[in-house]
């Protein structure tokens, strides 16, 4: 049989679990990222975006643009790639662009 404080320690306990998971749903930038579409392996969800420019030295530039995702990965071949998709807001419209990098290579779409 348990004793009371044994009790009192598993209910605030609990209680604690129900309020860190509260503050992680409703403090968080994107906490159900899992239900939107958003890819939830590797990738970052991002408040401010950026858009890219390839440097001299082949690395991205970034300018600040509205919000979006980036993921990255390194393929078989151990080349770096990275897929960053993000909102933009032009003419009371907002655009989706996703661009693409792959070892030197820069492309963008823009989607709608």
């Amino acid at each position: 049989m348990m004793l009371w404080k044994e009790q009192v320690f598993i209910i605030v306990l609990f209680v604690v679990m129900l309020i860190a998971g509260g503050w992680y749903l409703f403090f968080t930038p994107d906490p159900l990222r899992m239900y939107s579409d958003y890819p939830s392996i590797g990738s970052t969800s991002i408040d401010k975006i950026k858009s890219f420019e390839v440097g001299e030295d082949k690395t991205l530039i970034q300018k600040e643009i509205g919000e979006g995702y980036e993921t990255s990965r390194l393929d078989e071949k151990g080349i770096w790639e990275s897929t960053v998709v993000y909102k933009k807001i032009e003419n009371r419209e907002v655009r989706l662009i996703k661009f693409y990098f792959t070892g030197e290579k820069l492309s963008s779409v823009v989607i709608n």
